[in-house]
């Protein structure tokens, strides 16, 4: 379920064909040259592509009339989501929550809705002030069984809504188009918004805007060789973190050692004191002498015959002694 911009399956809820009558412009994505599609002459277009995470490519496109008085907008940038189950629970997470996992995917816990709820209940609101759903209809829904009980869902549905811009007398109309998509068995599935369409414009010019929007979405189009470069540029993210998540858990593996290996000296050590026992080092031989008596001295000393003694003070107790360190 990994986005790739926007999808031009949405058409079936749009409905309306391309009018000969109207001029057309051919627009193309300036930065990187992504896609085209047509605009009536005159309009004019600006888009942006954004990669929230190395595994998705997300975007917008706005298209509006010279006067403003008409607004065209395509976009896929939502969350996805993990509906609730015990996985969400066992890690303290409520309906509401976001969570990110080892992909930097951000997944909001929420249940599923279909493309006319959603709209209704996320989009309608944050499209202005005084805003009103007048219709709300299901377009088409299709379920596929993947295997066992993991199912794959498609709904798509329209709404059309009235708002006000802020300082405007005069209510907008709206028609609005979204396609959700859920992945998941009855314990669990996971689900996204795969793109929302939606036009305003002022009372008179409903049937202008909806044409608009019509040609926007029916002659999208993607540059293969952006497409092309997009795959290759995944794969080798997926190459990369993978690689990364590899050296982590190495890390994490060599970390965990390294504690294991220091929590069993500190216990040796400590059966050691235990039971009056040290170990000591010979720097001139580098050698260590296990399990030696403690005998309560500062200073630690063995001849050349092997002999070790201890002293309060740092002076050896014969010429014949050197000294050694005591090891932690």
């Amino acid at each position: 379920m990994h986005k790739c911009f926007i999808l031009t399956g949405l058409t079936l809820a749009i409905g309306g064909s391309i009018a000969a009558a109207v001029e057309l412009d051919k627009w193309e994505e300036p930065r990187e040259k992504a896609f085209t599609l047509h605009i009536p002459k005159g309009w004019s277009a600006r888009s942006q592509i954004l990669r929230p995470n190395p595994v998705a490519c997300v975007g917008f496109i706005e298209v509006s009339s010279p006067d403003k008085s008409m607004v065209v907008f395509l976009t896929n940038v939502f969350p996805s989501h993990a509906e609730p189950s015990l996985s969400t629970r066992l890690r303290g997470l409520k309906l509401g929550d976001d969570a990110t996992d080892e992909w930097g995917i951000t997944w909001k816990v929420q249940y599923f809705m279909s493309g006319a709820k959603f709209l209704t209940k996320h989009v309608v609101p944050s499209r202005g002030v005084m805003s009103t759903v007048e219709s709300e209809k299901k377009v088409e829904s299709k379920t596929n069984v993947l295997f066992n009980d993991v199912t794959e869902t498609l709904d798509c549905g329209e709404v059309e809504y009235t708002f006000r811009n802020p300082g405007e007398v005069t209510a907008r109309r709206g028609y609005a188009a979204a396609i959700t998509h859920r992945v998941g068995g009855r314990d669990t599935a996971v689900w996204t918004v795969e793109q929302v369409t939606l036009c305003e414009s002022t009372p008179s010019r409903t049937a202008e805007a909806r044409q608009a929007l019509s040609i926007a979405t029916t002659t999208f189009r993607y540059n293969p060789e952006w497409l092309q470069r997009q795959h290759a540029g995944n794969a080798e993210r997926m190459r990369i973190i993978t690689k990364t998540n590899e050296q982590v858990s190495q890390m994490l593996f060599d970390m965990n050692r390294a504690w294991a290996r220091s929590r069993d000296r500190m216990m040796e050590r400590g059966s050691k004191v235990r039971q009056g026992l040290i170990d000591v080092y010979d720097p001139v031989l580098d050698q260590v002498h296990y399990h030696v008596h403690d005998s309560g001295g500062n200073y630690y000393w063995i001849d050349n015959r092997g002999n070790i003694t201890s002293t309060t003070t740092h002076y050896a107790p014969g010429p014949e002694y050197r000294e050694m360190r005591v090891l932690p």
